[in-house]
């Protein structure tokens, strides 16, 4: 795992360095222009497109250059995140190879990217994208030394307190609730693989 972030590293520096406060599309479109890929943004609305938060896709008979795009329906905090993850698969392709057809980013399967390394590894990216090491000191340190596992409601609490600071971002009102239990799933798994990062390979 630390080569797999240090590959990702040679590309973003400041990975795990910084958290990446980045939302507004034109600029996603040039940090995507310099990492060799071009940026495609498109509302999917409905529960339906929602779900959707993205896709990637590396072939010549599809587009000129690698092709990320994300779905702009949802928050802009959850455009950024399906924005890194995206940058994931285009980082990472050069460790699994590039995929056939498009790699799908949906809500409602985080829990199949745990047996899926290239899903993980773009999870990863995503993940230090929206809590930097220092971050991840600091939400988990306490457990660490008390030699405790957080549970998944300490975890959120982390989570929710972490996203709000640094993004203005928390469970929206007037909302259909299924959008908001959309974004309570994505801020579990990726709080759930900071902690594993932080607390297993010391990332």
């Amino acid at each position: 795992m630390r080569e797999l972030v240090a590959e990702f590293r040679s590309a973003l520096p400041a990975l795990n360095e910084e958290v990446f406060r980045i939302q507004e599309p034109r600029q996603l479109a040039r940090v995507a222009a310099e990492l060799g890929a071009h940026l495609r943004t498109e509302r999917f609305e409905g529960d339906a497109g929602k779900s959707l938060r993205g896709f990637y896709i590396d072939d010549r008979a599809v587009a000129k250059s690698p092709l990320i795009c994300v779905n702009t329906a949802s928050h802009p905090v959850a455009v950024a995140s399906a924005f890194w993850h995206e940058v994931g698969h285009h980082l990472s392709s050069r460790v699994f190879g590039a995929a056939d057809g498009a790699r799908l980013s949906l809500d409602s399967s985080y829990a199949e990217h745990l047996d899926q390394p290239a899903e993980i590894a773009a999870d990863v990216v995503s993940t230090l994208a929206a809590y930097p090491r220092k971050a991840a000191r600091r939400l988990f340190s306490r457990f660490v030394k008390a030699g405790t596992v957080p549970n998944t409601d300490a975890l959120l609490t982390a989570a929710r307190a972490h996203l709000r600071a640094v993004a203005g971002f928390d469970f929206q009102r007037g909302v259909r609730a299924s959008e908001n239990l959309r974004y309570l799933a994505g801020m579990i798994h990726f709080i759930q693989l900071r902690w594993v990062l932080f607390s297993e390979y010391e990332i």
